[in-house]
């Protein structure tokens, strides 16, 4: 069996981003709950020199849902980011069944961009369980941090997180970081289950300048994921 296209995932403002300025668990927490005022929303005063991570026009992937997808926008946790600010994001993929006693395995590939600096917290496969929302979640994977001790923090790095000093470009808010990945799970089960993967970011808008306005911050990504034996579940 082939690997297949599972799931498209661009940032988008309004649309299933969940935001914190708290930590990661606190971002993921609110993806799980659904809270309504923690969604991601877009930019309204993007750089205009920042880069688009735009898919290509005449892109011929046969599943509609990433061909057809939107483009990634810029996006915060308010319209407009303040000097000094840093904020969480989660993201997660739609839910995905495995067979019970099956091994399934997953390819991810990663995209972002963020100004001022940004990182990847964590890549992880959670267990999702419940008849009714907010399900439980229980992390049975964490790309990120595959090597014990497992589920720790080593995100992956863009930049410093502190402002640095940068005098001649290319500035760190210039960089566009890409990564790509796979891994195997076997469903413990005797039945099928449902999971779902949840990408979190970390995203720091400088300090200076201190104006809001010559200070813009945002984040965007685009995430693909393939598997093999795993197929999109409805609900757990």
């Amino acid at each position: 069996m082939s690997f297949t296209p599972l799931d498209r995932i661009v940032s988008l403002g309004n649309d299933g981003v969940y935001t914190s300025t708290v930590d990661a668990a606190s971002a993921r927490n609110n993806l799980r709950d659904n809270v309504a005022s923690s969604i991601a929303v877009q930019v309204t005063n993007p750089y205009p020199f920042w880069p688009r991570l735009d898919n290509f026009l005449n892109d011929n992937n046969p599943n509609p849902s990433f061909s057809g997808a939107a483009q990634p926008q810029f996006i915060w946790n308010k319209p407009q980011a303040l000097p000094d600010e840093e904020v969480f994001f989660a993201v997660g993929s739609r839910l995905i069944g495995i067979n019970g006693l099956t091994a399934a395995d997953f390819s991810v590939y990663l995209t972002s961009f963020a100004d001022n600096a940004h990182q990847v917290e964590e890549i992880r496969l959670f267990q999702v369980d419940g008849n009714t929302p907010p399900f439980s979640y229980t992390p049975v994977y964490d790309l990120v941090n595959a090597s014990p001790p497992a589920f720790t923090t080593a995100p992956l790095v863009d930049g410093p997180l502190v402002q640095p000093i940068e005098i001649d470009p290319p500035f760190g808010w210039q960089n566009v970081r890409y990564y790509s990945n796979s891994f195997s799970y076997t469903n413990p089960n005797a039945t099928p289950r449902t999971y779902q993967i949840i990408v979190v970011f970390r995203a720091k808008n400088y300090l200076i300048p201190m104006n809001i306005n010559e200070n813009p911050g945002g984040l965007a990504f685009h995430l693909d994921i393939y598997s093999q034996n795993a197929t999109l579940a409805a609900t757990p």
